[in-house]
């Protein structure tokens, strides 16, 4: 998520919520190993909903064909996509400084 972006367009109370480690939705504790799948964690970085409400939201899908991950496994996927994100996060934020100097310089 670009923070910024979110908090433009209204949404400033969810943002403050994922920062603080909370569901945007149902304002509960995250933890980051709770998610079932990869697919899960993905939506976590994005959304910062927790398991719960992505099943409220989403369905919960069809537990038994998911594949059983370790804690560890879960843990380390869930580094890279916190890592990816920020990575994300701050070349949106490098292309938006960019377009600010160009725009300045003209």
């Amino acid at each position: 998520m670009n923070e910024n972006i979110m908090r433009e367009m209204g949404f400033g109370k969810e943002m403050d919520a994922v920062k603080a480690g909370k569901c945007p939705s149902c304002e509960q504790p995250v933890d980051p190993n709770s998610f079932r799948d990869e697919l899960s964690r993905k939506e976590y970085g994005i959304s910062g909903l927790c398991q719960p409400c992505q099943d409220k939201t989403f369905g919960p899908g069809d537990a038994d064909s998911r594949p059983e991950e370790s804690e560890e496994e879960a843990r380390l996927a869930y580094e890279a996509d916190q890592d990816y994100q920020r990575r994300k996060d701050q070349a949106a934020e490098d292309r938006v400084d960019r377009l600010r100097d160009d725009r300045l310089e003209d």
